[in-house]
Parts: C-alpha cells; sequence; structure tokens
C-alpha cells in the first residue's frame, strides 16, 4: 500500500511537472566576417525570441562573454588567479567584445552591464513581452579575439571561435540564470536555430557546429584534401614520422594550402543546424583532413565523420576516425540515436582541459598516447548526449554532464575492450615497451582518482555550483558520479539500467532536465531503494568502506565507512571457482551470513565495481601476486612488486640487488625490502621498513607508524616513528615521535664527524604552520627535543614568507638551539654552523668516511640547525648554545639571491652571501675567509666554494633535504 501511494505520488508529480514545463525558443541569424591580420570578428546578429513562459518578461540577460579576457577584474581573471597565464599576459594579447547597439522589433532599448561581472548584460525592453509572443532582438557586435587563454582564442592563425556572440541567459521555471564566463564551469543555454554566415580567407579548412548550406564546392575540396591523408595513412609509422620531420624542418605548407595567391581572396559559409544550444567554429590552414562514416541502423543516412589535425600529430590522429565512429556507436546504443548530421573533432591549442565540447564538434589538446587521444575525443563526442541534447545547467549541476558522461566512459572502455580486458594505455612506452602497468583498466583509472580524495578533510559534495569548488575537488564531479553509477549499473542489471536511461534520454532529449527529474526516471521504474545513490552521493562526502572476515563457518561482513550502500559477497570454492553471489542491503554495522557449504573463502566485490575506498580489507583469503615494478593491485591480495635495485655510498661502493615493495595509490600503507650484495667488501646488506597509515581520530587528521631496519653504509640501525598532523583552516600542526637505535662500525666514518658504538635516541618534534591570503603568505615553527644516553638537545625554528608583490618574495628562516646535558655528547650528534650530519641515517649520504678524492661527496650537512650556506672548515661541533639566520629573496626571473647570518657561545658571528639556482649553491662572500679572500674575484674562488643540495632522502622528516 505504501508503494502504491509512492507511486500515485510520482505520477502525480511528473504531471504536473509535465504541465509546468517550458523552455524558450530562439532562432539566431549571424553574419561575421574574420580578419586573420588583426585576429577580430566583425558581425551583426538577429535573434527571434519566443516566450514559451507563463511570465511577463520585462528584461532579458545577455551574456557577452568575450569580456571575460578582457582585464583582470573579470570573473574569469580572478578565478585563474595572479599566476596564471592570463594575469601575466599583455594587454594586446587579451579580448573583448564592444559595438553592441542593441534593437527589439527595430526600436533602440536601453541595456546595461551586470553590477559584478562585464560579460553579463541587461536588455531593458521597451514593451513587456508576452506568453507566447516573440520578440526580434538584433545588435552588431566587435570582437577582439584573444590568444588561447581558456576556450576562445587563436594560436597565430589557428582559430578556436567560441561562445563568442551574445547569448541569451536561460530563464525556466527557476528564473533567470545569468552567469559570467569561468575557465572551472560551464554554460546554461537555450535551445534554438542557428543560421551562421561566416566570410574568411578562401584557404582556411572550416568546421562548425551544422551542416554547410549550398555548400557543395566546400565539401568537394575538403573532400579532395583527405586523399593526402589517406595516402599519409598507408604508410608506416617510420616513414609518416619522416613525412612529418621533413615538413617540420622544411615549413612547408602541403600543395593545398600554399596561400601566397589565395590570402586575399574571401569565401562565405553559411552553417546552418536546429535543436542546439551553442554555435561554435574552428578554422586552420594547415590541418590535415580525414572524414569517414557512422551507420546506425535507425537512420537512412549515414552521419558522416571529420577529423582535422595538425600534420604534426598525423601518427597520433592516424585513427581518429575510428574513435569518433565507435564514440557515436556506442552512446547511440546506450541512449539514443546521434540526432545530427556530422561528428567532428579538431586538433586544438585548448588550454581548458584535455578537451572541450559544442553541438556536432569538439576541440582536442595535445596529448602523449593514442588511448589518451580516444579516451578525450570519446568524452567529448560523449557531452553530445550530456550537456548538448539533454542540456543540463552545468553550472549549478555539473555532474549531470561530466559525471554521467564519465560513467559512460567507463562503460564504452568495457565494452569496445572487453576482450583486453578493458586495458588502458596512458604512457605506450612505459606500459607497452616496458611492460610497467601493462594491465591497467580504464576502470581502476576513475576509482583511483576517486578514492584518494574520498576521505580527504576538505573534500566537498557534489550538489555545489561550479565556481564554489577547490581545483582539486572540482575533478569529484567527474570521477565520484562516474564510479557510483557505474555501480548502480552493476546492481540493477544491463537491461534495468539501459531501460531507465534511454527513457531519461527520449523524455528530456533537447530539453532542460534537473536532478530531481534524472531521480524521477529511476523512481517511476524501480521499487529498489536508491536513497545511497541519489542522497548519499550526491548530497554527501560519504563514502564506502566494507569488510568481511570469516567466523568459524559463517562470514562476518561490516560496514566500516559512512555510506549504507548494497554489497555484493561472491563464495568462491578450493580452486577459486565462483560458486554464488548474495547482495546485502541495509548494513549498518555488521551482519553475519552463511555460506554455501563448500565455500572456501569469500570476496566483497571481486569485479570492482563498487567505490570502496579500502579493499585491501574485502577478501578473506589473499594470494600472492608478483608484478614487474608495478601493476594494477586487487589491494585484497599480496601484490609484490619487484623490480632491480642499486645504490651506492663511498663505503660499499656499488650494492646492487632488488627491490621488493606492496603499496602505492590506494593502499593505507607501504613495505618494502631492499635486498643487496656490497660489492666492495662482499657481504649481503639492505634495508627494511614498514609504513601503516591510521584512519582520521580525535587527534590527528592524518597519523602514520612507521618501522624500519638498516644494515648499510657501515651501520646497523632500525627504528619506529610515529607520526601525526591536524588540519584547521589554513593552519596545520605536525607533532612527531622518532625512536632509533643505531651500531656504527669505526672502520666506516670519518672521525672528524661520527663516533663508533651504539647509540640510542628518542626525538620529539613539533611543528605548526599557517598560510594567509595577504602580503604575508605563510608562517610557521618547529620545536624539537632529542635524548641519548647521557645527553639531550632542542631547538626552535620559525619560517615565514612574504610577496612583496607578484614578482618578489621574501623567506626567512631563524634558528636557536643548545644542549641540556652535555655529559656526554657523540660528534655526530653535536651541532654544526653549516648544518647537520644525518645521526639517524634518515637520509641518503654519499659519503660519511671522508676519505672519498670528490670534495662534492665529503661534507655533506643536512638542512638542519644554522644551516650556514658556506663550508665553514673550521668547524669541529659544538654543544653550547648556536643560532642561525638565513634570508632569501627571489626577484622575478633572476636566481635566488641569499644572506646567511650565524652565531653562538663558541663562535664569532659568521655571515655568507651568494646565489642558489636549483640544487646548486653559489657563495660569493664568507666572512670567515681571510681578509683578502672573503669575496669571490675569481671562477677558481666560485669553484672551490660551491655547494649542492639534494631532496635524496629515506623519509620525510621535519627539515626534508640535505646538502654538501
Amino acid at each position: 500500500m505504501i508503494r502504491i501511494s509512492f507511486l500515485l505520488l510520482s505520477l502525480t508529480t511528473l504531471f504536473s511537472q509535465d504541465k509546468y514545463y517550458f523552455q524558450q525558443e530562439l532562432k539566431y541569424e549571424i553574419d561575421v566576417i574574420l580578419n586573420d591580420e588583426d585576429h577580430t570578428l566583425s558581425a551583426y546578429e538577429k535573434i527571434a525570441y519566443k516566450n514559451n513562459s507563463p511570465d511577463e518578461l520585462t528584461f532579458i540577460w545577455f551574456h557577452v562573454w568575450p569580456n571575460a579576457y578582457k582585464d583582470n577584474s573579470t570573473a574569469f581573471a580572478k578565478q585563474a588567479g595572479p599566476n596564471s597565464s592570463f594575469a601575466k599576459s599583455d594587454s594586446l594579447d587579451r579580448g573583448y567584445i564592444d559595438s553592441l547597439d542593441f534593437k527589439v522589433d527595430g526600436k533602440q532599448v536601453d541595456w546595461s552591464f551586470h553590477p559584478e561581472w562585464n560579460d553579463v548584460i541587461k536588455i531593458e525592453l521597451n514593451q513587456p513581452l508576452e506568453p507566447g509572443k516573440t520578440i526580434d532582438i538584433e545588435t552588431p557586435f566587435f570582437v577582439k579575439i584573444p590568444k588561447v587563454f581558456s576556450r576562445l582564442g587563436h594560436t597565430g592563425k589557428h582559430y578556436e571561435i567560441t561562445q563568442w556572440y551574445p547569448k541569451p541567459a536561460v530563464y525556466d521555471h527557476k528564473g533567470w540564470h545569468p552567469m559570467p564566463y569561468l575557465n572551472q564551469g560551464e554554460f546554461y543555454s537555450e535551445f534554438g536555430t542557428f543560421d551562421i554566415k561566416i566570410t574568411l580567407p578562401k584557404d582556411y579548412r572550416v568546421m562548425a557546429t551544422g551542416d554547410l548550406v549550398n555548400g557543395q564546392d566546400e565539401y568537394f575540396w575538403l573532400d579532395s584534401l583527405t586523399t593526402l591523408t589517406d595516402s599519409l595513412n598507408s604508410l608506416s609509422k617510420d616513414q609518416l614520422k619522416k613525412w612529418v620531420e621533413t615538413k617540420e624542418k622544411t615549413k612547408l605548407e602541403i600543395k593545398d594550402t600554399d596561400t601566397s595567391s589565395l590570402s586575399s581572396e574571401l569565401k562565405t559559409l553559411h552553417f546552418r543546424q536546429t535543436n542546439v544550444h551553442d554555435f561554435a567554429w574552428f578554422a586552420d590552414k594547415k590541418w590535415l583532413v580525414q572524414k569517414g562514416e557512422l551507420l546506425l541502423s535507425s537512420k537512412d543516412k549515414p552521419i558522416t565523420l571529420w577529423s582535422f589535425y595538425l600534420p604534426k600529430n598525423a601518427e597520433l590522429w592516424r585513427n581518429s576516425i575510428e574513435y569518433l565512429h565507435d564514440s557515436g556507436y556506442w552512446f547511440s546504443k546506450y541512449y539514443g540515436n546521434y540526432p545530427y548530421n556530422h561528428i567532428t573533432a579538431v586538433d586544438g591549442d585548448l588550454s581548458a582541459g584535455g578537451g572541450m565540447e559544442y553541438p556536432n564538434i569538439t576541440v582536442i589538446a595535445t596529448m602523449p598516447s593514442k588511448h589518451l587521444l580516444e579516451m578525450v575525443i570519446m568524452h567529448e563526442v560523449g557531452h553530445n548526449w550530456f550537456y548538448g541534447i539533454l542540456a543540463n545547467n552545468e553550472r549549478y549541476h555539473t555532474w549531470m554532464d561530466e559525471g554521467l558522461n564519465d560513467y559512460s566512459n567507463i562503460r564504452y572502455w568495457e565494452d569496445k575492450y572487453e576482450d583486453q580486458n578493458e586495458r588502458f594505455v596512458v604512457l605506450e612506452p612505459i606500459q607497452d615497451k616496458l611492460r610497467i602497468a601493462k594491465n591497467m583498466k580504464y576502470s581502476w583509472f576513475s576509482y583511483l582518482q576517486y578514492a584518494l580524495s574520498a576521505k580527504n578533510d576538505n573534500v566537498q559534495p557534489l550538489n555545489l555550483k561550479a565556481d564554489q569548488y577547490t581545483r582539486s575537488n572540482y575533478g569529484l564531479n567527474y570521477s565520484k558520479t562516474g564510479v557510483f553509477t557505474r555501480f548502480l549499473h552493476h546492481y540493477l542489471g544491463d537491461d534495468k539500467m539501459d531501460e531507465i536511461m534511454q527513457a531519461y534520454y527520449e523524455k528530456w532529449k533537447f530539453k532542460h532536465p534537473y536532478p530531481e527529474d534524472f531521480e524521477m526516471t529511476f523512481d517511476s521504474r524501480t521499487d529498489k531503494d536508491l536513497t545511497w545513490y541519489f542522497d548519499g552521493v550526491f548530497n554527501t562526502t560519504k563514502y564506502i568502506d566494507y569488510s568481511i572476515r570469516k567466523k568459524g563457518k559463517n562470514y562476518l561482513v561490516s560496514n566500516q565507512g559512512t555510506m549504507n550502500s548494497p554489497v555484493e559477497v561472491v563464495f568462491f570454492g578450493k580452486e577459486k571457482k565462483e560458486i554464488k553471489r548474495v547482495w546485502l542491503t541495509h548494513v549498518e554495522g555488521s551482519q553475519e551470513i552463511k555460506g554455501p557449504e563448500s565455500a572456501y573463502y569469500a570476496v566483497i566485490d571481486p569485479d570492482e565495481f563498487m567505490p570502496d575506498v579500502k579493499r585491501e580489507n574485502n577478501s578473506t583469503k589473499s594470494f600472492l601476486r608478483f608484478h614487474w615494478v608495478w601493476d594494477q593491485p586487487t589491494y585484497y591480495d599480496h601484490d609484490l612488486n619487484f623490480l632491480p635495485w642499486v645504490k651506492y655510498n663511498y663505503y660499499n661502493g656499488l650494492a646492487p640487488g632488488l627491490m621488493l615493495y606492496k603499496g602505492g595509490p590506494g593502499y593505507n600503507g607501504f613495505a618494502a625490502a631492499e635486498p643487496m650484495w656490497d660489492l666492495k667488501n662482499g657481504k649481503p646488506v639492505g634495508k627494511i621498513y614498514k609504513v601503516h597509515n591510521y584512519e582520521k581520530n580525535d587527534l590527528f587528521h592524518k597519523s602514520s607508524l612507521s618501522f624500519g631496519g638498516m644494515h648499510l653504509h657501515g651501520t646497523r640501525s632500525g627504528n619506529i616513528i610515529f607520526r601525526g598532523s591536524k588540519n584547521k583552516d589554513k593552519a596545520k600542526m605536525n607533532f612527531s615521535l622518532k625512536l632509533h637505535y643505531n651500531i656504527l662500525n669505526e672502520t666506516a666514518f670519518d672521525t672528524s664527524f661520527y663516533q663508533s658504538g651504539t647509540f640510542a635516541t628518542e626525538e620529539l618534534t613539533f611543528g605548526y604552520n599557517k598560510t594567509f591570503d595577504s602580503i604575508l603568505n605563510k608562517i610557521g615553527f618547529q620545536t624539537g627535543l632529542t635524548i641519548g644516553d647521557q645527553f639531550s638537545s632542542g631547538w626552535i625554528e620559525s619560517n615565514s614568507k612574504i610577496s612583496i608583490n607578484k614578482k618578489t618574495n621574501l623567506s626567512i628562516r631563524s634558528w636557536v638551539g643548545n644542549h641540556f646535558n652535555t655529559k656526554n655528547v657523540p660528534k655526530h650528534y653535536r651541532t654544526y654552523l653549516s648544518g647537520g650530519i644525518d645521526p639517524n641515517f634518515s637520509r641518503y649520504i654519499f659519503d660519511r668516511t671522508g676519505r672519498s678524492n670528490f670534495q662534492v661527496l665529503q661534507s655533506q650537512y643536512i638542512v638542519e640547525g644554522p644551516a650556514l650556506r658556506g663550508l665553514y672548515k673550521d668547524d669541529i661541533g659544538t654543544t653550547s648554545g648556536v643560532w642561525g639566520l638565513k634570508l632569501d629573496a627571489k626577484i622575478s626571473f633572476l636566481p635566488n639571491l641569499f644572506y646567511d647570518i650565524a652565531g653562538g657561545e663558541d663562535y664569532e658571528t659568521l655571515k655568507a652571501a651568494g646565489i642558489q639556482l636549483g640544487p646548486i649553491i653559489i657563495p660569493l662572500y664568507q666572512s670567515w675567509e681571510k681578509e683578502d679572500s672573503k669575496t669571490a674575484t675569481n671562477s677558481r674562488w666560485i669553484a672551490d666554494r660551491v655547494r649542492l643540495q639534494f631532496g635524496l632522502t629515506f623519509a620525510a622528516g621535519p627539515f626534508g633535504v640535505f646538502s654538501f
């Protein structure tokens, strides 16, 4: 009875929404001329605007998005930030729209800019526009085309003309939707008919939204250009590479693009398309042209496929028609037939992501592999359905287009590459040649993008507007929606999911659906409780983490996460043969289930559909699997990766061996063993360590416990380290407790700095760092205490960074330390002005013996203590009070300038100044030198004192790097 009532309510709501739904109707006519010398557009626009709403309209909001590129005050510029290419660009490279002069039904009207955004305007109507009535709006406009900073732009005489014309904002049952142009955040526009006439030099290849009207000559010319491309595609990879190299070297144009005699001739191309909500066009003189067809069973006429790409990318784009064909085929099969006459991809200079979709056409940025090119083409073609045909408000509900499209992309890859186990190649040389990550799946790639951020302290739900997301969270609209919808598909089954999605497409094609419309389609066609999906996925940051363990003859399934989703348990026999599958729902805490009598073990979600953030606890039995360097893991098995390994230090010489490790992306910890052979001393050496990361708790947002042991460098050592951190707003607190045990061989070390024997120490450190949105970028301090047998020491360090302006930064570091118990301080635990010498062997230092012939290997110092950048060779270490001050200035493109001061009870005040280029420290002044040698006078002076600073560390410590 409850279910019948719910269905009646759903039907009533659905009927009332049908009755209430409306969308405005537009007809565009635009004549535009491209000036490819000045990079401008001169145009005239006419729009027939029909008010299908039940409301009387007294004004219309318009988007004039080229103004986004006008200056640093725009919403786009502010979102891009002060370090963006746009912020650093010359004003001549920017763009705008002007010469607007609006008339409605032939009469002048008043218009004004939006109070916040200069790329949104409001047109005041002279007379109210009544429901069902149509008005004609017209205006001239002029566009200065910017360089490609985002979507609209040019690179030389390559043009990407998108979001380029005055466009009415959407008015729907939720009101007006004016919005500024953003890089992170897309669009919402009214459907209409576009008649666009483009005039430009005759030698440009042009493709756009819509079909050419009376374009037989242009089509004939484009067809003729495919002959060259077809001949190139018949070449071998090496032959095609040679052709490209020759063309790039000589800078010759393809025969048909020698434009010296054609540059003054113009052509006008007339494009027309109905049932679209945007119009984009692209032009380039150098593109190679490829053509194909897609036949769909329910369409009489084949769909034309076009790809336009630069000669330098000929090998990469060789199969682009295949990618267009398969994308159109699979999306039509999943949802409903592609309704237009062509699908086109163009090779572009886009900077707003890997690709950008427009009706009928997509622009693709440079890709490093064919699989990535196919992925982007597939994704952008898929947007013809999710955004193009099913035209949701992308700015308000990004997941409805990006996420549902991402889910469809995973499905495409599973279906097309089923016989290859949906293998996904990102880096061809590594995966195909070296066979590293050779079995990585596309679905795992999407899963990992979600899982790595699902439990982040700063994660955001999917019900926000696009501009409310941090850059790191914006991608969840893709990955989180994609993997959860794939899991929903698995839960409902192929037939039911196809039924629902095809019903959604059929009802809402060429309309503006909202999330409630999407949800209602599911509610009306399944009686399963999908609250976990529609509420949990989109309105919360809840995550899935189920575990299973064997309890006698039964199995205990526990919900360790925060989302109560369905969970699939699969039972297997001793020969890994599947016996039975069971779906559990509403597992609040733990649920005990009985498996089949012949069950040997059970696995949660063995097919990896469920986006469980911790798959390590998903099986009652783990098998051993070996991988060369790395391959996609199951997580619940023992996936051991192995690779050749070698280390070098002066005492051991070369020590070749093997590394075995478990862990990496998606794991809750890391473990490794490094067995090696000391060639110099003829004995085994090595290292072993394990790190376990804990869940967030009341004390720490992140914490870990690690264990390590080493027989290398002439020491046998072990350590136990606990680390914890807590974030609040823009502040971060760090705490660590370290226990070290070292036995130093007396023959392995420079006795000026080290003592042989057995040493046990405890270290406590605490740090606080905070960032600011002001001239003072960040400030922080750290303090630490070391306790050993009959000695102890402590220190305090502060750091700050000041941004004086966009091009000038100043960093300040101060340090003060002292020993409290000095009864028996080993040499390697003393304080040195030039830094520390890593007494606990946590960094990789090449020479601790002091016997090598290379100055670069000797006198290494960790950047701790005063860390004076200048080698003070008379320093024998102190147990008294010491202090240091380091100043760094970074001015524009100049190298880093430094000035260091250090001193103490046993030292006079010492000073050093110079420049630092990356890891290279070049002192130019050292106060402790002889009177006539304090300042650099020649290159020899510098060469004798230059130092290097590297970041080779065993584990991240409070300082992070060492220098020598």
